[in-house]
């Protein structure tokens, strides 16, 4: 197990669920915004901090009270199904990206607002906060922030992909305080970098896809733990980055006993006669990884061949049932129909959801994205919203006065089965029965 060390510093000036690619970091969020400045690659991060500490001056725009979403007049809309939506602070409304709620009264989502200034298409990211009424910006100056996780109503991980960031999040009241960190060195390396966050109590977890500029692809596991106020990085699994072999991990999920669950996928290359790397179709072997607590090495499980899929999350109810959800962009399979969202009994695998492949790669829905609170009670999201209830998938009414909700769902989390949110281009469904 390779290890290196980081210290702890204090957040200098910096200007998403995961897998988007960030558009220009400057900001263009509502008049009384004030916006972070950008950081520079070369600026470095040199005051030290304690693990517990709060940065002098984060650099980021902390402004709890700015804006608030309004509720109609009786509250939010509701449907018979228990999903209300909630107004957005802003205008336009955030996209959101991802969502993390520990409590009815205590949730976080990230979101993007774009706006078109002359030839510019100009983004920021914000903080969003809910405090059990309202959602409320909290901090807006940010950027690509692809992955949260909390530990408690008071402390939360957020991962920055494009600078390789992990931002610990401690709020007072409502009031933000960030402190910055770099993750593991090999991720400096990575052209482009996907990156999944999950964790137990202070123990922070990150797996990674890594893009090289040589064409190849690595996939990582990592472990973070802090003595002394300083933190370790500890690289517990890595596979990939070779001419003849592609690796990647795209989901990641550590559950409350300290077991570590990680999925991805491995696929065999090849160098064609243009001088450019191909994926070879039927090569692909999709995985999970299971790192029991108290161990040092992860086991290494295959699915079912014919299931194979770029997996991007995973799920367990912790008594060895898994759900495995994906989707590859193309070219990695060769077969009819692409499974995007596989369970695992304890024994077996099996295909809960199939889409056509078409030249170009999978047509139709996908589910990057899983949560849940049983076997019998796991949210599937993405291209659309789904619940498995044990025996089978049921699709899940996000629609108010009849109107559905058009765009993908981009995030969902819940800290009980009477608290879930699900989150994207401008909504927030809540569900409290």
């Amino acid at each position: 197990m390779r290890t290196r060390q980081a210290l702890i510093v204090g957040c200098m000036p910096l200007s998403l669920v995961a897998f988007v690619v960030a558009s220009s970091p400057l900001g263009c969020a509502s008049d009384d915004a004030v916006d972070a400045p950008r950081e520079t690659p070369d600026s470095g991060m040199t005051n030290q901090q304690d693990a517990d500490s709060t940065p002098q001056d984060s650099g980021i725009a902390e402004d709890a009270t700015a804006e608030t979403g309004p509720l109609e007049d009786g509250g939010p809309p509701c449907n018979d199904a228990g999903w209300c939506r909630y107004p957005l602070p802003g205008s336009p409304a955030p996209n959101l990206k991802a969502v993390y709620s520990i409590s009815p009264t205590r949730a976080v989502a990230t979101g993007e607002t774009c706006v078109i200034q002359g030839n510019q298409y100009l983004c920021t990211t914000s903080l969003l906060l809910w405090d059990g009424t309202a959602w409320t910006t909290a901090a807006r100056g940010l950027e690509r922030l692809t992955g949260i996780w909390g530990s408690d109503a008071d402390h939360f991980w957020i991962v920055n992909e494009l600078r390789r960031t992990l931002y610990r999040v401690t709020f007072a009241g409502n009031a933000p305080s960030f402190v910055a960190e770099p993750l593991p060195e090999d991720l400096s390396t990575c052209g482009d970098a996907r990156i999944a966050l999950s964790g137990h109590g202070e123990d922070v977890w990150v797996a990674a896809y890594c893009y090289n500029s040589d064409q190849t692809t690595r996939g990582m596991l990592y472990r973070r733990s802090v003595a002394a106020g300083q933190a370790t990085w500890s690289t517990v699994w890595s596979a990939g980055a070779t001419s003849e072999l592609q690796a990647a991990l795209g989901g990641l999920m550590v559950t409350p006993s300290g077991d570590v669950w990680a999925t991805g996928w491995k696929i065999h290359a090849a160098m064609g006669t243009w001088g450019a790397r191909y994926l070879i179709p039927g090569t692909m072997n999709t995985f999970v990884l299971h790192l029991a607590n108290g161990s040092d090495t992860p086991e290494e499980r295959e699915l079912d061949p014919s299931l194979a899929t770029c997996a991007q999350s995973i799920w367990t109810s912790g008594d060895g049932k898994l759900l495995v959800g994906g989707v590859c962009d193309g070219g990695y399979k060769d077969y009819t129909n692409y499974p995007t969202l596989a369970r695992f009994d304890g024994t077996s695998w099996t295909a809960l959801y199939e889409t056509p492949m078409g030249q170009w790669g999978a047509i139709g829905s996908s589910f990057p994205l899983l949560w849940g609170f049983a076997d019998n009670e796991v949210y599937a999201v993405g291209s659309w919203a789904t619940a498995w209830n044990g025996t089978a998938l049921q699709p899940v009414n996000l629609a108010i006065h009849g109107a559905p909700v058009a765009n993908r769902v981009a995030g969902v989390h819940g800290s009980s089965s009477k608290d879930v949110w699900m989150v994207g281009q401008g909504f927030a469904m809540h569900r409290a029965q």
